[in-house]
């Protein structure tokens, strides 16, 4: 690979970083809440402890940081193209669907804050209206997350069976540092440490993303990023 694409690989690893931590600041001013009995709320209860103003920015802020991650599944779909593109531009689509539908889903919340807050304010008579408003917002927001977590499932699997036994520009190892692993691990910590819960709770993706795309840069940056050009052979030992 020239020198070039080299550089263009890790500049865009470096921006989906930047993209990455933009995100989980976006989704902390947004979601975050110190109210245990509203995390992790089926109603999107946290979203009563925002101010319309921290509503707004953690929108605004996330939704351009979810579409800018894309930058980094490019940067990851063109150290995955030695395997040639049939195994590398799916990883690409795959990934780059999934971000934009995290993004429309991702903007969805303001919309659901905001109605909850006028519900809360007015009450009374005006409740049942509020009550079917949020259950059509929720419905449609389902037809968002469903897919975009396949997406995540789907081209982390389909990544690493790449990376294990196709040549890239990774080590073999980085089979195993994949969105879908990274997931797995913060939910496992929010769960065994359930104070972690108040900050990974609403940013477990992009936490996962910022460590995929961070093992991703740092891979192509070392010098063994050029260690894995020959497909996988398993030898079968008599």
């Amino acid at each position: 690979m020239h020198r070039f694409d080299r550089t263009a690989i890790r500049l865009a690893g470096l921006v989906s970083i930047l993209a990455a931590v933009s995100g989980i600041a976006g989704d902390l001013a947004l979601q975050y809440t110190s109210n245990t009995e509203h995390l992790l709320s089926r109603q999107s209860l946290y979203l009563l402890d925002v101010s319309p103003g921290r509503l707004l920015l953690g929108h605004y802020l996330g939704v351009v940081a979810i579409l800018v991650e894309i930058a980094g599944f490019w940067s990851v779909y063109r150290a995955l193209r030695p395997a040639g593109d049939r195994y590398a531009l799916p990883f690409f689509l795959m990934n780059a669907f999934g971000a934009m539908l995290g993004a429309a889903f991702h903007a969805t919340f303001v919309f659901v804050g905001l109605t909850l807050q006028a519900q809360s304010r007015v009450g009374g008579t005006e409740y049942s209206e509020f009550t079917e408003l949020l259950a059509s917002f929720n419905t449609a927001r389902i037809g968002l997350a469903i897919p975009a977590l396949a997406a995540i499932v789907v081209g982390s699997l389909f990544y690493a069976f790449v990376v294990g036994f196709k040549p890239t520009l990774y080590p073999r190892w980085m089979a195993f540092c994949n969105p879908l692993v990274f997931l797995l691990l913060v939910v496992a910590l929010t769960l065994t440490v359930p104070r972690s819960a108040i900050v990974l709770a609403p940013t477990a993706i992009n936490v996962s993303h910022l460590l995929f795309f961070t093992c991703a840069t740092i891979a192509t940056w070392s010098g063994s990023a050029a260690s894995n050009q020959r497909p996988f052979v398993p030898r079968i030992v008599a």
